[in-house]
């Protein structure tokens, strides 16, 4: 009788200091029904003059990769969480320390990589024996000082450390195996703004949904989603033709749960801030450095990384380090929009049957406040059948 095991892959095991830039190899079980990974990382966030570069910045790229290069999964931190979340996953439950320490376990994020709806789906896992030489491999990039027009602090000794866990079937298979997820970039385009990006979805695999995503300091969601569009066969079926406001309510609709974030990292009045949302509805903040007033933010929560407001008992502002703890909820993970197509079609959550379909096309306007340096992205999910 089949069960599923909690197994370790990867024990803790750190890279050396000093490394900047560097790639992550981790071979995967050749055996059994793989349903999750959870991929711990951990690396120094250290404040300089300028925010330590974020955790999320840090690890580029994710992989998971099949005989030798066949693509099961691919995206960067910020999407893979973004995703996590959209699956039912907490992502305050997924780290929640930014600072310098690196001698305690308390800095470690969890990055959970998914080849179902969620950990234990029955239907969709990655049944091992049918690929050959499957491998995880994680870039990462400390070196950076400007993400999204934020100016970072970069890591010199990022101090990276990594374990990998997993889900996994042994002795049994499912009785309704239908395949696995398959998530990965389709398109990425620098920003021009007043203008409509078209990206044909390809066809061939059932399609579960897409996410698409931008950011940018001192910009609004809204600016990079003033209209879009999707439509099969040249608008036979035209599933959204709607603005920033209606899809925000659409998303309301389907995931009326608020991104929740903890976040405790050294702050300064006016440097940047990620809230890491496309919508902050609330701000909480507390630090035990005396005589501060106030800790807010800048501006209104629909600026997505932006400076924030610190101010001691006397008014001035206060430069310098501040440790705080930070509180963050609102809407639209890593500033990413997810599109469930499974909810619309007639195979339910099997996806849409892109075979039915001689084209499929997303059109996306950008408005003329958008900053021309943004880049966007958009994620496919699919399902791909056991074997292929």
């Amino acid at each position: 009788m089949g069960h599923f095991d909690n197994i370790i892959i990867r024990p803790l095991t750190g890279e050396t200091p000093a490394t900047t830039t560097g790639t992550i190899y981790q071979d995967l079980p050749e055996k059994g029904f793989l349903s999750a990974l959870m991929v711990d990382l951990a690396c120094k966030v250290q404040w300089s003059t300028t925010p330590g570069l974020d955790i999320w910045n840090i690890f580029t790229k994710f992989e998971v990769l099949v005989d030798g290069s066949k693509v099961v999964k691919s995206y960067d931190a910020k999407q893979l969480r973004a995703i996590a979340h959209y699956s039912g996953m907490d992502l305050s439950q997924l780290g929640w320390y930014a600072r310098q320490s690196v001698t305690l376990h308390k800095e470690f994020w969890r990055f959970p990589i998914l080849f179902g709806r969620y950990p234990g789906d029955l239907e969709y896992m990655l049944d091992m024996e049918r690929y050959s030489n499957p491998q995880l491999r994680i870039t990462y990039d400390a070196s950076q000082t400007v993400v999204d027009g934020a100016t970072y602090n970069a890591q010199a000794t990022p101090t990276v450390r990594s374990e990998v866990l997993g889900l996994i079937m042994r002795s049994g298979a499912p009785k309704n195996l239908q395949g696995y997820i398959k998530s990965t970039e389709i398109d990425n385009w620098s920003c021009v703004v007043s203008t409509t990006r078209q990206t044909e979805i390809p066809r061939g695999n059932n399609v579960i949904g897409y996410m698409q995503g931008a950011r940018f300091l001192d910009d609004h969601m809204y600016d990079y989603f003033t209209n879009h569009e999707l439509t099969f066969d040249n608008g036979e079926w035209q599933l959204y033709d709607h603005d920033y406001q209606q899809l925000e309510a659409v998303e309301s609709m389907w995931y009326p749960r608020p991104v929740e974030l903890r976040l405790r990292k050294d702050v300064s009045d006016g440097q940047p801030l990620d809230t890491c949302v496309g919508v902050c509805n609330q701000l909480g903040a507390s630090t035990a450095i005396a005589g501060i007033e106030q800790l807010s933010l800048q501006h209104e929560g629909n600026w997505m990384i932006q400076n924030l407001f610190i101010r001691g008992s006397a008014g001035g502002a206060l430069a310098g380090a501040t440790a705080a703890d930070m509180y963050l909820s609102g809407q639209y993970p890593h500033q990413n929009m997810y599109f469930p197509l499974w909810r619309y079609g007639e195979e339910g959550e099997f996806g849409i049957d892109t075979t039915k379909y001689g084209r499929i096309d997303i059109k996306n306007t950008v408005g003329a406040g958008a900053n021309v340096a943004a880049n966007l992205q958009t994620v496919a999910e699919y399902v791909v059948p056991t074997g292929e």
